[in-house]
Formats: C-alpha cells, sequence, structure tokens
C-alpha cells in the first residue's frame, strides 16, 4: 500500500497541478505577447520608416548633397531615440548607406526589396546581418515621384522575445503565491484529516471498511449501533431479520429512530439509552434476548485522541425462539417426570398400607382400597388422577393436563379438566397450546395454592369445533385486579412476590408474554375474566390437519414452532368495566 496519506497525496496534486498550470499559462502568455508584440512592432516600423522616407535629410543624404557621416548620424540618432535596432537607407540596387555596422556600408541589403521599388511600405521578418528582424521598408521618392532609394527599419527578434519573457516573472511570482497559499491550506487540511482517518491512506480506509463490513455482517448476533442524537447509525443483517427492519444495503445515513419500525418494547429501550444485560422481548413471533451497552472509543480510534469517549449505544440481539420452545417442552417433561415420582411414592405407600392390611388379616379392607383406587382411575374424567390423559384427545395436551393435575393434588389443589371429541389440533397448534395451557396452569397453580380453601381449585376446559380451538384456565383465586389486566402480558410485568436474595425481574413477567407471543402465531386472541376468580380464555382458528392429523408424536414441536414465525400480536390489551380483557 502507498504510504502517503491522503493530506499528502492533495499536496502533490495540488502542487502539480499548480506546476502544470503555470507552464500552460506561461506559454500562453509569452506566445501571445510575442504575437502582440511582433505585431506592434511592426507597425512601429512602418510609421518609422515612412517617417524618414519623407525625411528631405534622407533625400538629400541618397543624392549625395550631405556628407555620408552626418546621414549615418543622424540615422544613429533616431535609432536610438526610438529604440531601433537598425535603420538602413540604401539606393535602388541595394547599396547600404546606412548601417549600425560600419562594415557593412556599402555592402548590399538583405533583404525583399521589390515592393518598394513598386512605391508600396511593407513589413516582414527576415534573417539579415543582425539575425531575424521585424522590418518595414518604405521607399524614397524624389520630386518627380521617382523611387531614389529606400528605408529599412527593424528591430530584432531577440528584442521582441525579451520583452515577452520578461512577463514570466509576474507569472512565476503569482505560482509561487498560489503554492505557498496552497502549502498552508493543504498543512492545516493534513492535520484535519490525520484527525479523523487516524492517519490512514485511501488503501488502508478502503480496507477497514471492507473488513469491518465483512465482520459486522458475519457474525451471529443482530448489531444495532445508536448515537446521542436519536439516530440508528447502522445495523446489520440479522438485525434487520429479527427486527423486521429493511435491508442494510440502502445507504448509509444516519436514521431517526422515530422512524426506524421496531419493535414498541425495543423501541422505548433504545430511546431511552438503558443499558441492559440479556433482557427478554417478545417482538411478534420471536422471543429475543437484547443487552444494551455504551459503545466506547478505543486510544487508536477516539475522537480527537480522546479514549474512552461514548460515541453511542450498542444493542446486541439473539433470537432465542426455539431455545424458548425448547426449554418449555424440558419443563413438560420436568412435570411429568415430577408427577410420576410422586404417583410412585403414593402408590408405594398405598403398597405397604395393603400389605400390612393382609398380614393383620383384614383382606376384606385390602380389597376394598385397591377397589376404591381403581374406581377412581376407572372415573378418570375431571379428575386429578393420571387417567386425565384418557378423556383428551390429542395425547401430548393430555400428558401435559395429567401431570399439572398431579402436580396440583401435591400442592393442594384440586384441578379439572373436561374435554370434548372437538378439540383436534394439528401438530404446530398442539405445540403451541402446550405453552399456553402449560405457562396459564402454572400461574392459576400458584395463585390458588396461596387462596382460601374454598378457591383451591384449578378448572381445565378443552373444546373445538366451527372452525375454532377453544381452551379455558380458570381458578378460585383473585389473584388480579382489572389494573392488572391492562399490564400482564407486558413483558417484565408480575404480580407475584420476588423470590428472596434475586431481583424483582429475575425470571418474572415472562410467562403470559410467551402466551401473548404463542396465541398471535396461531392468530387467535385471549381473553381475561377477573369477576369470579380468574379465567383464561383462548381461542385459535382450527385448520384442517395435514395426513394423520393429530395422532402425531411429540418430535414435530420444533419445525411447528418455526412455521409460526412472522404474525405479530397486537401488544395492547385493555380492560372493560366488567374486568374482561380481549387481546387480538
Amino acid at each position: 500500500m502507498h504510504p502517503w496519506s491522503i493530506a499528502q497525496r492533495l499536496f502533490a496534486g495540488q502542487l502539480l497541478f499548480i506546476i502544470c498550470a503555470t507552464v500552460l499559462v506561461s506559454w500562453a502568455v509569452v506566445t501571445n505577447s510575442r504575437d502582440t508584440l511582433t505585431r506592434q512592432v511592426a507597425e512601429r516600423m512602418s510609421t518609422t520608416a515612412v517617417t524618414l522616407a519623407d525625411s528631405p535629410f534622407v533625400l538629400e543624404g541618397l543624392q549625395g548633397r550631405i556628407a555620408g557621416d552626418r546621414l549615418r548620424a543622424y540615422t544613429a540618432e533616431v535609432s536610438s531615440q526610438a529604440g531601433l535596432d537598425f535603420i538602413t537607407v540604401m539606393r535602388p540596387d541595394r547599396t547600404r548607406l546606412t548601417h549600425p555596422n560600419p562594415a557593412e556600408i556599402g555592402g548590399r541589403y538583405i533583404g525583399t526589396i521589390e515592393p518598394a521599388l513598386r512605391g508600396q511600405v511593407f513589413t516582414e521578418t527576415y534573417t539579415g546581418t543582425l539575425g531575424p528582424s521585424v522590418r518595414a521598408i518604405a521607399p524614397v521618392r524624389d520630386g518627380t515621384g521617382a523611387v531614389v532609394g529606400m528605408v529599412a527599419v527593424g528591430q530584432t527578434t531577440a528584442s521582441v522575445e525579451s520583452t515577452a519573457l520578461g512577463q514570466l516573472p509576474a507569472i512565476v511570482a503569482v505560482a509561487a503565491l498560489f503554492a505557498a497559499a496552497g502549502a498552508i491550506v493543504s498543512i492545516a487540511l493534513h492535520r484535519y484529516l490525520t484527525r479523523v482517518t487516524f492517519g490512514q491512506g485511501p488503501e488502508q480506509l478502503a480496507r477497514m471498511v471492507v473488513v469491518f463490513d465483512a465482520a459486522l455482517h458475519s457474525v451471529d448476533d443482530g448489531l444495532v449501533l445508536t448515537d446521542d442524537a436519536q439516530h440508528v447509525l447502522l445495523y446489520n443483517d440479522v438485525a434487520a431479520d429479527l427486527l423486521g427492519l429493511s435491508p442494510t444495503g440502502n445507504g448509509a445515513r444516519p436514521v431517526p429512530i422515530a422512524d426506524v419500525d421496531l419493535p414498541p418494547s425495543i423501541a422505548e429501550l433504545v430511546r431511552t439509552g438503558r443499558r441492559c444485560e440479556d433482557e427478554v422481548h417478545v417482538a411478534g413471533s420471536r422471543i429475543l434476548v437484547v443487552t444494551q451497552r455504551d459503545a466506547l472509543s478505543t486510544e487508536r480510534t477516539g475522537p480527537f485522541r480522546r479514549p474512552g469517549r461514548r460515541i453511542g449505544r450498542l444493542l446486541t440481539v439473539r433470537d432465542h425462539t426455539e431455545l424458548t420452545a425448547i426449554a418449555g417442552e424440558l419443563q413438560t417433561t420436568r412435570t411429568l417426570s415430577d408427577a410420576l415420582r410422586a404417583q410412585t411414592h403414593e402408590h408405594a405407600n398405598q403398597l405397604h398400607t395393603v400389605l400390612t392390611l393382609l398380614e393383620l388379616g383384614r383382606p376384606h379392607e385390602a380389597a376394598e382400597l385397591i377397589a376404591g383406587e381403581l374406581a377412581g382411575t376407572i372415573a378418570g374424567a375431571g379428575s386429578a388422577d393420571p387417567a386425565v390423559a384418557a378423556v383428551v384427545p390429542e395425547p401430548r395436551t393430555g400428558a401435559l393436563l395429567a401431570a399439572k393435575a398431579a402436580q396440583g393434588r401435591e400442592r393442594g389443589v384440586d384441578v379439572t379438566v373436561e374435554a370434548d371429541t372437538g378439540f383436534q389440533p394439528t401438530d404446530r397448534e398442539a405445540t403451541a397450546l402446550l405453552t399456553v395451557l402449560g405457562n396459564l396452569i402454572d400461574n392459576a397453580l400458584d395463585a390458588a395454592a396461596g387462596a382460601e380453601p374454598a378457591g383451591r381449585w384449578v378448572h381445565v376446559a378443552l373444546g373445538g369445533g366451527d372452525g375454532r380451538l377453544e381452551v379455558s384456565v380458570a381458578d378460585g383465586a383473585a389473584a388480579l385486579t382489572a389494573e392488572d389486566v391492562d399490564r400482564i402480558f407486558t413483558r417484565g410485568y408480575s404480580t407475584k412476590p420476588a423470590a428472596p436474595g434475586q431481583p424483582s425481574t429475575a425470571g418474572r413477567g415472562v410467562g403470559l408474554a410467551l402466551v401473548r407471543q404463542a396465541v398471535a402465531s396461531l392468530g387467535g386472541d385471549i381473553e381475561v375474566d377477573v369477576r369470579d376468580g380468574t379465567m383464561f380464555t383462548v381461542a385459535v382458528p382450527q385448520r384442517p390437519a395435514p395426513g394423520t392429523g393429530s395422532s402425531t408424536t411429540t418430535g414435530a414441536g420444533a419445525s411447528d414452532g418455526d412455521a409460526a414465525r412472522g404474525i405479530v400480536a397486537d401488544p395492547e390489551a385493555h380492560a372493560n368495566d366488567a374486568g374482561e380483557v380481549r387481546l387480538p
């Protein structure tokens, strides 16, 4: 790469331009001056030649009535006063009577005389004994009008050239003045460009832009850089995809934040400039983990060489949609595992009881105990037993509800389930409804477990038909108010108290935001009724099940979740006077 900086190249180019311009201007001025001076000299020579030709003294000299010395003295004096190089008086046969060089007197005149012999005055440039010259020849006439001689008046072209070249010092002086001024401007420009380009040349800057742009668009995280003037400076392709922004190849001009269509919660974060670490935000059908920090200059690139100066804020965005779905499935699996573990202990206790009754010789009571358990299992529907799964047409939903029922029994909450045969969700719908039911039931269990004995119940209803699926989760606890309803679906808002030693927002206020995202992905809506306990009702359009319909096993959840992306939920929810809220 060329070692010169931009300022050095500009100064070198400027100096080269001044030199070339000076040469061209000098050539043009000297050429024009020479041509002009030649014309002026020719006109002056003609006037002088005619004047001398009309002089009686010259005529007398040609006629021999005055001495030749006097004629030569006369022409020498006129030549000196007029600034001429020579005045030659000659006879018609070219014989010189006068000449600046006495040795040439009496010799033959070198030049054209024919027009003068015909009585014409003319000028020409001719090389004579003194070298090239501009000369005028005028005829000398006697009283009868006959041409008795000629007068040649001339000035060498060397003197004309020297007069024209006399303007060069002024031209060079002006050029030097411009060069000096350019040098001063270049020095100031050099200092400025060195400061703002960090002393890098164009090749280095171009390479930096290419490398940094490649790095920016190669990272897996979304990056958004903003400044303190509320402008978005740049963002990469990943950020454009995650936040629904326009492609990043449309120019690099800063854009006001108000003109960028960011998700509401992220737009608020960017506007306030609040520092955050790994916050969860819901953007349409995506779950994003967002970090915002100050962007600080380094010692090498700090504006005006001031390291540590804030140049804006950097927003990092990561997509956790798939990870959250997997975490939800893992939580469901853990819930089932915990329920099975609890049932194992319960059945072990019952087997010990039956064994003891048999050892005590009380087989009748042992038989009644076993019959009671079997009756409860057969009853199934509406109980808190794992047999709940048998009455739910969709197997994954049934397994989740059975586990939640057992979980509720451990916490002293009566969980009842009712389902009709119209509840036949597709794989995609079942996957999303697992998230919906899991979070709603967990919230209901938490609320009911802390309620009075009469309110320790949770009821789940599943239905379908007429192109719609509907699920509802109700509990007997009055954990929500009409004021809470307006905010419960906002990420980070929770009515639950924080765990001891944990921040007030740690792991809280996310469940219902995920419910809203899942419902939005299915194009459904949510209603909340807090008039008698709390009831969440979710209704979604039912789509025809492809292939085998709802009998698909739980392995298809991840791909179905991917298909749900791109549908944005309306984050606004408003409670009516009766304490109901409907989320479209």
